[in-house]
Protein backbone atom coordinates (compact mmCIF):
# COMPACT_ATOMS: atom_id res chain seq x y z
CA UNK A 1 0.00 0.00 0.00
CA UNK A 2 1.15 3.32 -0.39
CA UNK A 3 2.97 4.97 2.04
CA UNK A 4 1.10 8.06 2.33
CA UNK A 5 -2.73 6.22 1.98
CA UNK A 6 -2.06 3.95 4.47
CA UNK A 7 -0.70 6.79 6.97
CA UNK A 8 -4.29 8.68 5.81
CA UNK A 9 -6.19 5.47 6.03
CA UNK A 10 -4.73 4.79 9.99
CA UNK A 11 -5.70 8.59 10.67
CA UNK A 12 -9.11 7.79 9.99
CA UNK A 13 -9.69 4.87 11.49
CA UNK A 14 -7.99 5.43 14.78
CA UNK A 15 -10.29 8.09 15.93
CA UNK A 16 -13.31 5.34 15.76
CA UNK A 17 -15.63 4.30 18.67
CA UNK A 18 -14.70 0.51 18.04
CA UNK A 19 -11.52 1.14 17.23
CA UNK A 20 -8.81 0.43 20.00
CA UNK A 21 -5.58 0.82 17.81
CA UNK A 22 -4.57 0.74 13.77
CA UNK A 23 -0.93 0.28 12.73
CA UNK A 24 1.55 -1.02 9.92
CA UNK A 25 1.48 -4.64 10.06
CA UNK A 26 5.05 -5.77 11.93
CA UNK A 27 8.03 -6.21 10.30
CA UNK A 28 8.02 -9.39 11.46
CA UNK A 29 4.81 -10.59 9.99
CA UNK A 30 6.23 -9.42 6.70
CA UNK A 31 9.16 -10.96 6.48
CA UNK A 32 6.65 -14.37 7.31
CA UNK A 33 3.99 -13.59 5.04
CA UNK A 34 4.77 -13.21 1.23
CA UNK A 35 1.34 -11.55 1.27
CA UNK A 36 1.35 -9.73 4.31
CA UNK A 37 -1.29 -7.00 5.35
CA UNK A 38 -1.05 -3.66 5.05
CA UNK A 39 -2.30 -2.88 8.18
CA UNK A 40 -3.72 -4.17 11.83
CA UNK A 41 -6.30 -3.13 13.20
CA UNK A 42 -7.70 -3.97 17.13
CA UNK A 43 -10.82 -3.76 18.06
CA UNK A 44 -12.19 -2.97 21.64
CA UNK A 45 -14.20 -6.14 20.97
CA UNK A 46 -11.41 -8.19 21.20
CA UNK A 47 -11.27 -8.78 17.22
CA UNK A 48 -8.50 -8.10 15.15
CA UNK A 49 -8.64 -7.15 11.37
CA UNK A 50 -6.04 -7.45 8.62
CA UNK A 51 -5.79 -4.47 5.78
CA UNK A 52 -5.02 -6.25 2.60
CA UNK A 53 -4.06 -3.63 -0.33
CA UNK A 54 -3.98 -5.46 -4.17
CA UNK A 55 -1.59 -3.52 -5.93
CA UNK A 56 -1.03 -6.39 -8.52
CA UNK A 57 -3.74 -8.66 -10.02
CA UNK A 58 -3.78 -12.03 -7.80
CA UNK A 59 -5.04 -15.45 -8.78
CA UNK A 60 -8.13 -15.91 -7.03
CA UNK A 61 -6.66 -18.93 -5.00
CA UNK A 62 -4.32 -16.04 -3.24
CA UNK A 63 -6.98 -14.27 -1.88
CA UNK A 64 -7.95 -17.64 -0.36
CA UNK A 65 -4.59 -18.40 0.95
CA UNK A 66 -4.90 -14.55 2.45
CA UNK A 67 -7.98 -15.56 3.93
CA UNK A 68 -6.97 -18.74 5.32
CA UNK A 69 -3.99 -17.50 6.86
CA UNK A 70 -5.95 -14.31 8.32
CA UNK A 71 -8.31 -17.27 10.01
CA UNK A 72 -5.41 -19.23 11.39
CA UNK A 73 -4.53 -15.62 12.95
CA UNK A 74 -7.91 -15.30 14.38
CA UNK A 75 -8.46 -11.84 12.14
CA UNK A 76 -11.13 -10.95 10.21
CA UNK A 77 -9.99 -9.28 6.38
CA UNK A 78 -10.69 -6.36 4.89
CA UNK A 79 -9.26 -5.28 1.02
CA UNK A 80 -8.64 -2.57 -0.71
CA UNK A 81 -7.08 -2.91 -4.17
CA UNK A 82 -5.11 -0.15 -6.59
CA UNK A 83 -6.85 2.31 -9.21
CA UNK A 84 -4.20 1.18 -11.55
CA UNK A 85 -6.85 -2.70 -11.08
CA UNK A 86 -9.78 -0.92 -11.32
CA UNK A 87 -12.16 -0.31 -14.12
CA UNK A 88 -13.17 2.97 -15.39
CA UNK A 89 -16.55 4.32 -14.49
CA UNK A 90 -19.25 3.07 -16.11
CA UNK A 91 -16.83 0.86 -17.86
CA UNK A 92 -18.72 -2.56 -19.36
CA UNK A 93 -16.70 -5.00 -19.19
CA UNK A 94 -15.71 -8.68 -18.41
CA UNK A 95 -14.47 -8.78 -14.84
CA UNK A 96 -11.36 -11.41 -14.05
CA UNK A 97 -12.35 -14.14 -11.84
CA UNK A 98 -10.40 -12.51 -8.84
CA UNK A 99 -12.15 -9.18 -9.23
CA UNK A 100 -15.99 -10.94 -8.57
CA UNK A 101 -14.49 -12.74 -5.85
CA UNK A 102 -13.05 -9.73 -4.39
CA UNK A 103 -16.40 -8.16 -5.36
CA UNK A 104 -18.44 -10.68 -3.63
CA UNK A 105 -15.63 -10.83 -0.28
CA UNK A 106 -16.67 -6.79 0.16
CA UNK A 107 -20.66 -7.22 0.30
CA UNK A 108 -21.04 -6.58 -3.52
CA UNK A 109 -18.68 -3.77 -3.55
CA UNK A 110 -14.81 -2.93 -3.61
CA UNK A 111 -12.40 -0.32 -2.26
CA UNK A 112 -10.00 1.25 -4.66
CA UNK A 113 -7.04 3.27 -2.67
CA UNK A 114 -5.70 6.48 -4.67
CA UNK A 115 -3.46 9.38 -4.42
CA UNK A 116 -4.47 12.26 -6.35
CA UNK A 117 -2.31 15.07 -6.92
CA UNK A 118 -1.13 13.90 -3.12
CA UNK A 119 -4.54 13.78 -1.62
CA UNK A 120 -5.53 10.19 -0.73
CA UNK A 121 -8.66 8.10 -0.04
CA UNK A 122 -10.79 5.45 -0.71
CA UNK A 123 -13.40 5.06 -3.40
CA UNK A 124 -15.91 2.26 -3.54
CA UNK A 125 -17.49 0.81 -6.95
CA UNK A 126 -19.83 -1.73 -7.81
CA UNK A 127 -20.28 -4.37 -10.29
CA UNK A 128 -23.71 -4.28 -11.92
CA UNK A 129 -24.37 -7.20 -14.25
CA UNK A 130 -25.93 -7.12 -17.47
CA UNK A 131 -29.25 -8.72 -17.43
CA UNK A 132 -27.66 -11.51 -15.43
CA UNK A 133 -24.81 -12.24 -17.75
CA UNK A 134 -21.27 -12.45 -17.74
CA UNK A 135 -20.58 -8.74 -18.46
CA UNK A 136 -20.90 -5.99 -16.22
CA UNK A 137 -21.42 -2.29 -15.65
CA UNK A 138 -18.95 -0.56 -12.98
CA UNK A 139 -20.29 1.97 -10.89
CA UNK A 140 -18.72 3.60 -8.86
CA UNK A 141 -19.55 5.72 -5.07
CA UNK A 142 -18.06 8.79 -4.19
CA UNK A 143 -15.36 9.17 -1.89
CA UNK A 144 -15.73 7.79 1.46
CA UNK A 145 -14.31 8.42 5.06
CA UNK A 146 -14.87 5.24 6.96
CA UNK A 147 -17.28 6.31 10.03
CA UNK A 148 -17.20 3.01 11.37
CA UNK A 149 -15.55 -1.04 10.55
CA UNK A 150 -18.41 -3.48 10.63
CA UNK A 151 -17.18 -7.37 11.38
CA UNK A 152 -19.05 -10.45 10.86
CA UNK A 153 -18.64 -13.74 9.71
CA UNK A 154 -19.89 -13.90 6.60
CA UNK A 155 -21.27 -16.64 4.01
CA UNK A 156 -19.45 -16.29 0.79
CA UNK A 157 -20.78 -17.82 -2.61
CA UNK A 158 -18.24 -17.36 -5.19
CA UNK A 159 -16.67 -20.36 -6.07
CA UNK A 160 -13.03 -19.16 -5.89
CA UNK A 161 -13.66 -18.39 -2.07
CA UNK A 162 -16.80 -20.41 -1.27
CA UNK A 163 -16.76 -20.33 2.85
CA UNK A 164 -17.49 -18.78 5.66
CA UNK A 165 -15.05 -16.04 6.61
CA UNK A 166 -14.76 -12.86 9.14
CA UNK A 167 -14.92 -10.43 6.96
CA UNK A 168 -15.19 -6.47 7.74
CA UNK A 169 -16.17 -3.59 5.59
CA UNK A 170 -17.27 0.25 6.15
CA UNK A 171 -20.32 -0.53 5.73
CA UNK A 172 -22.84 -0.51 2.81
CA UNK A 173 -22.63 2.51 0.92
CA UNK A 174 -25.97 4.32 -0.20
CA UNK A 175 -24.65 4.81 -3.65
CA UNK A 176 -25.08 1.72 -5.21
CA UNK A 177 -28.57 0.95 -3.51
CA UNK A 178 -30.14 3.63 -5.79
CA UNK A 179 -29.74 1.39 -8.80
CA UNK A 180 -32.19 -1.26 -6.65
CA UNK A 181 -34.02 1.68 -5.59
CA UNK A 182 -34.76 3.13 -9.52
CA UNK A 183 -35.51 -0.86 -10.57
CA UNK A 184 -38.09 -0.87 -7.79
CA UNK A 185 -39.77 2.39 -9.06
CA UNK A 186 -39.69 1.40 -12.76
CA UNK A 187 -41.21 -1.61 -11.81
CA UNK A 188 -44.22 -0.15 -10.55
CA UNK A 189 -44.95 1.75 -13.70
CA UNK A 190 -43.33 -1.37 -16.40
CA UNK A 191 -46.31 -0.48 -18.55
CA UNK A 192 -47.28 2.92 -18.15
CA UNK A 193 -50.88 1.49 -17.19
CA UNK A 194 -51.33 0.92 -20.93
CA UNK A 195 -51.57 -2.95 -20.48
CA UNK A 196 -49.16 -3.44 -22.57
CA UNK A 197 -46.17 -5.52 -21.53
CA UNK A 198 -42.45 -6.06 -23.16
CA UNK A 199 -42.43 -5.09 -26.62
CA UNK A 200 -46.08 -3.81 -26.81
CA UNK A 201 -47.44 -6.89 -26.30
CA UNK A 202 -50.46 -7.39 -24.54
CA UNK A 203 -50.57 -8.86 -21.30
CA UNK A 204 -53.40 -9.57 -18.39
CA UNK A 205 -52.84 -9.15 -15.55
CA UNK A 206 -51.03 -12.20 -14.32
CA UNK A 207 -48.58 -11.73 -16.76
CA UNK A 208 -48.17 -7.98 -15.99
CA UNK A 209 -47.21 -9.44 -12.29
CA UNK A 210 -44.78 -11.69 -13.70
CA UNK A 211 -42.90 -9.08 -15.93
CA UNK A 212 -42.57 -7.30 -12.36
CA UNK A 213 -41.36 -9.63 -10.85
CA UNK A 214 -38.79 -9.81 -13.68
CA UNK A 215 -37.98 -6.16 -13.37
CA UNK A 216 -37.70 -6.21 -9.36
CA UNK A 217 -34.55 -8.33 -9.87
CA UNK A 218 -32.97 -6.61 -12.99
CA UNK A 219 -33.39 -9.21 -15.03
CA UNK A 220 -35.09 -10.16 -18.91
CA UNK A 221 -37.89 -12.69 -18.88
CA UNK A 222 -36.02 -15.40 -20.60
CA UNK A 223 -33.44 -15.58 -17.45
CA UNK A 224 -32.00 -18.63 -16.70
CA UNK A 225 -32.48 -20.31 -13.10
CA UNK A 226 -29.60 -19.83 -12.11
CA UNK A 227 -29.51 -15.89 -13.56
CA UNK A 228 -32.89 -15.56 -11.52
CA UNK A 229 -31.81 -17.47 -8.25
CA UNK A 230 -28.24 -15.22 -8.23
CA UNK A 231 -30.05 -12.23 -8.60
CA UNK A 232 -32.15 -12.92 -6.03
CA UNK A 233 -29.25 -13.10 -3.95
CA UNK A 234 -27.65 -10.03 -4.76
CA UNK A 235 -30.61 -7.82 -4.28
CA UNK A 236 -31.92 -9.81 -0.83
CA UNK A 237 -28.55 -9.40 0.86
CA UNK A 238 -28.24 -5.43 0.10
CA UNK A 239 -32.31 -4.53 1.04
CA UNK A 240 -32.22 -7.24 4.16
CA UNK A 241 -32.99 -4.69 6.91
CA UNK A 242 -29.78 -5.66 9.06
CA UNK A 243 -27.03 -4.34 6.11
CA UNK A 244 -29.37 -1.56 4.13
CA UNK A 245 -28.77 1.49 4.18
CA UNK A 246 -32.06 2.39 3.98
CA UNK A 247 -35.24 3.00 6.84
CA UNK A 248 -36.09 0.00 7.94
CA UNK A 249 -39.57 0.03 7.41
CA UNK A 250 -38.76 0.63 3.37
CA UNK A 251 -36.41 -1.90 3.76
CA UNK A 252 -38.36 -4.76 4.88
CA UNK A 253 -41.18 -3.82 2.33
CA UNK A 254 -38.93 -3.95 -0.31
CA UNK A 255 -36.76 -7.61 0.76
CA UNK A 256 -40.76 -9.20 1.19
CA UNK A 257 -41.07 -8.25 -2.47
CA UNK A 258 -38.20 -9.61 -3.48
CA UNK A 259 -38.96 -12.72 -1.92
CA UNK A 260 -42.29 -12.54 -3.83
CA UNK A 261 -41.17 -11.65 -6.95
CA UNK A 262 -38.76 -14.97 -6.82
CA UNK A 263 -41.87 -17.19 -5.98
CA UNK A 264 -43.58 -15.69 -8.47
CA UNK A 265 -41.10 -16.29 -11.20
CA UNK A 266 -40.55 -20.18 -9.40
CA UNK A 267 -44.11 -21.04 -9.87
CA UNK A 268 -44.67 -19.56 -13.02
CA UNK A 269 -41.51 -21.29 -14.73
CA UNK A 270 -42.40 -24.75 -12.89
CA UNK A 271 -39.07 -24.15 -10.66
CA UNK A 272 -40.94 -25.13 -7.61
CA UNK A 273 -41.42 -28.63 -8.63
Amino acid sequence: MNPTLRDWLCQQLRPLVDVRFCVPAPAALSHSRPNAPALRIGLWTGVFVHVHSLTAAPKARQLRRLLQDDEEASCASLFTMAVTLAPQPGQTFTPPDWMLALHSLGQEQIYVGFVRDRTPGLQPFHLEPLNGGLRHVARFGTSLLPRRLHVGRVSIRHRSVRGFWNLAHFGVEPFWQQAAQERFANARCIDGGTGQGFAGVPSDPGDHNLLRSYALLGLQPDAAREEVQEAWRREAFNLHPDVSALPVDVAEERFLALSEALERIRAARGWNR
